[in-house]
């Protein structure tokens, strides 16, 4: 029998949040280049106009990580935690763009994308508590903001940016 609840957890970013949507749109090659993409077309938005980010993204991060631990394993922790909603509101002190250089084949080119400094949000979890307890869905979500993490440029992809952990409340 399941025993479902749910719960609500803070989260502190730790390094700066960058963000890099990809569009939904096909770009075909032409001989001339497209028109590099604004800042803001880089952000996720929530429905109702603030910038977010994708709760699957925490979810992703907590999945990868649970085999770091003995008693959890990807599909324990894939069935019994949902986090909640679609887009993530994401609380920032300043959106600012960082600039670096991306090696796309025989070529440099400039990459600018929306960085997000101090930032924090509040996940709703809904879990199975006959499966999982609040303290391992703590410690996923912290070894996941460490390990893991989120966006462009987070540790699971030889970067430092996208960190977080949970607030202590």
């Amino acid at each position: 029998m399941i025993k479902e609840k749910k719960y609500e957890v803070s989260i502190q970013g730790l390094t700066p949040l960058i963000m890099d949507k990809l569009s939904t749109e096909i770009v075909t090659i032409h001989v001339d280049p497209l028109p590099p993409p604004k800042i803001d077309d880089k952000l996720y938005f929530t429905k109702d106009g603030h910038i977010g980010f994708p709760a699957a993204g925490f979810m992703k991060g907590m999945i990868e990580v649970a085999p770091q631990f003995d008693e959890l394993t990807r599909t324990k922790v894939r069935g019994s935690i949902r986090v909640l909603g679609d887009i993530v509101p994401i609380k920032y002190k300043d959106k600012i763009v960082h600039k670096a250089a991306c090696t796309i084949p025989h070529t440099k080119k400039p990459l600018k994308r929306p960085e997000l400094t101090e930032w924090s949000c509040v996940l709703d979890i809904m879990y199975d508590a006959n499966v999982i307890s609040k303290e391992q869905i703590i410690n996923l979500l912290n070894r996941a903001g460490s390990h893991y993490g989120l966006g462009s440029l987070r540790p699971s992809c030889g970067g430092e940016y996208g960190q977080y952990k949970v607030k202590e409340t």
